[in-house]
């Protein structure tokens, strides 16, 4: 488990946390490591460490999946604004990220694949449900029911 010191103090009201309070720093206060970022002047390649910025241009700390290629092709895709037919967007995406355009495709299919079972199974539940709201009481086999154990009571001798 990593521990960054005095980073509390970020988070909510700019106070520190008790821990923090009680043990003082002694030495220089250190930053996370961020993630990488694809370096523009050498495409599919990543910057170095020592030249990714810590902080955004307004400085605040970035996030955590500001570039996780998965993590942003996901909320794209979620807030509609990447689709599979969208091939020049796919290209943007893939440029910007430097990440090949096989895997953001392929990763766009399995995300519409997702969503397609998602409103298949929603579906499914719904027609399910309205069949057994209109079914009535002597309308089910009981004793087959029964026998296979799907009509099972909730009640307990004692």
């Amino acid at each position: 488990m990593e521990f960054l010191k005095r980073v509390c103090s970020e988070h909510s009201d700019g106070r520190l946390c008790d821990f923090c309070e009680s043990h003082p720093w002694v030495g220089p206060e250190s930053e996370r490591i961020p993630q990488p970022i694809p370096d523009p002047k050498n495409p599919p390649h990543y910057k170095s460490v020592f030249c990714t910025p810590v902080r955004n241009d307004d400085g605040s700390r970035r996030d955590p999946d500001d570039w996780q290629p998965r993590a942003q092709l996901k909320r794209l895709f979620n807030s509609s604004e990447i689709t599979l037919n969208d091939t020049d967007a796919i290209k943007e995406y893939a440029t910007k990220f430097a990440v090949d355009e096989k895997y953001v495709r392929s990763y766009l299919e399995h995300l519409t694949t997702l969503r397609l079972k998602e409103s298949i199974r929603s579906t499914q539940s719904q027609t399910d449900k309205s069949k057994r709201d209109l079914k009535r009481y002597n309308e089910y086999d009981w004793l087959d029911m029964s026998l296979k154990g799907i009509a099972t009571t909730n009640c307990q001798r004692t």
